[in-house]
């Protein structure tokens, strides 16, 4: 299919900084509050409460760590289409092949990337990766871009809308 829109990425090598943790104010003997810190909890949460809502806006797996977060004005503007409902997807994401005019002009995905661990990310403070929306199907003028985000992204809105 057709480039839609180039999509680079912002690598976030560690999925935990969008934690937010329960936090706790300690005063001192008058009741000023003299500084803060996580709660101390037993139940092996260390303290998170819930994430940052941002990671709904990145893409991950299950399995890792490392986050990526879409940046470009037309990326957030795709809609999800659930594979069990009616909307279908019209769009997919790959990586950005080297043929593409993202890649060509850029370094963004150097084939070496692809090897490294993790851990090479976290000295890496600029986009170096990116992705292409494509489209799966002829789409008209107008029409809206649809991806399957993923069962786990629609298990958790389910979740969401019930609380």
């Amino acid at each position: 299919g057709e480039v839609i829109v180039p999509v680079p990425l912002q690598h976030i090598p560690d999925a935990a900084v969008w934690n937010m943790h329960r936090i706790v104010d300690w005063s001192d003997d008058n009741g000023l509050v003299k500084g803060e810190e996580y709660a101390d909890t037993r139940d092996g949460t260390d303290g998170v409460v819930q994430q940052q809502l941002i990671l709904n806006y990145c893409f991950g797996h299950p399995n890792s760590t490392m986050m990526f977060y879409p940046y470009g004005s037309q990326i957030h503007m795709v809609n999800h289409a659930s594979h069990t409902s009616s909307s279908k997807a019209n769009a997919v994401l790959r990586w950005a092949t080297p043929e593409s005019n993202m890649v060509s002009r850029t370094n963004f995905n150097d084939p070496y990337l692809f090897q490294q661990p993790i851990s090479h990310f976290r000295t890496v403070h600029h986009a170096i990766l990116a992705m292409e929306l494509v489209a799966l199907r002829d789409i008209a003028a107008g029409e809206e871009i649809l991806l399957d985000y993923g069962e786990e992204y629609q298990r958790a809105m389910e979740a969401h809308q019930a609380q």
